[in-house]
């Protein structure tokens, strides 16, 4: 038997392409493909949503010390009204009579 002509690269690519195996070997790529996307996707998303998370806790830091500062304006007002309303108390008047 002479295999002069015949190379075996050739003869296996053609029985992988006879067997419907060049077939599935694109359908995983594309599957591959797909799910690499897929993955890229999530990740966008995960520093999308951790960067969300940090403007939102930034959001809430300001928020607490904007509270934190209007209960100390308000603590210092209850105390000059108290203030107020007990020497109102010792003189036994009203303040609009």
């Amino acid at each position: 038997m002479d295999n002069r002509g015949h190379r075996p690269a050739d003869s296996f690519a053609e029985r992988m392409r006879q067997s419907g195996i060049w077939d599935l070997l694109e359908e995983y790529m594309d599957i591959r493909d797909e799910l690499e996307g897929t993955l890229d996707s999530f990740r966008w998303l995960q520093d999308e949503i951790r960067f969300a998370m940090e403007d939102i806790s930034d959001e809430l830091e300001t928020l607490q010390s904007h509270i934190e500062k209007v209960s100390n304006q308000l603590r210092r007002f209850k105390s000059l009204r108290a203030k107020q309303y007990e020497v109102i108390k010792e003189q036994d008047a009203l303040p609009f009579d």
